[in-house]
């Protein structure tokens, strides 16, 4: 099997996670392919009443998202319920001056057959406490995050 583009990749990881969005009725997701904005993907509307009215009066809310996708060629990351890892102190900088992100976490075998989804909510006193911990450590790149495998139901 020949290796996948990192355009690829994410396309797959953004179509997985708008599977299990659409069947859930009071959410929609707007993701962006490409990385079109810096820091983060788009957003999932929530809507307050399942009624099939997805409309300006029926929004609660509307979260960013963060989603990167990866490979993973030596299945490290498939099977585990929480794992750690790096991710940009520019991003978390970014996520801190704003309301937070959902960051998901991606990983998928090489054949794609098999896919855990990890998240993580990056909120702005979440995000303060990683960047003080980066500055401690003398990080001036990346910092390990810990994330939490997606449960969901099939519908």
């Amino acid at each position: 099997m020949s290796k996948l583009s990192n355009s690829k990749i994410e396309e797959r990881a953004l179509v997985v996670l708008e599977n299990i969005i659409s069947n859930h009725q009071t959410m929609q997701a707007q993701f962006n392919s490409m990385d079109k904005e810096p820091s983060r993907d788009g957003y999932i509307w929530i809507y307050k009443e399942s009624d099939g009215n997805q409309n300006k009066k029926n929004i609660d809310d509307k979260v960013p998202v963060q989603i990167k996708g990866h490979i993973d060629d030596n299945e490290i990351y498939l099977n585990k319920s929480y794992i750690n890892y790096p991710v940009s102190i520019e991003d978390l900088e970014v996520y801190g001056n704003d309301r937070g992100v959902i960051y998901f976490q991606v990983f998928m075998s090489a054949d794609g057959a098999r896919r855990e989804i990890f998240y993580t909510l990056l909120f702005p006193t979440k995000v303060k406490y990683y960047l003080d911990k980066a500055k401690k450590k003398g990080n001036k790149k990346n910092i390990n995050v810990s994330f939490t495998k997606l449960c969901f139901l099939s519908v």
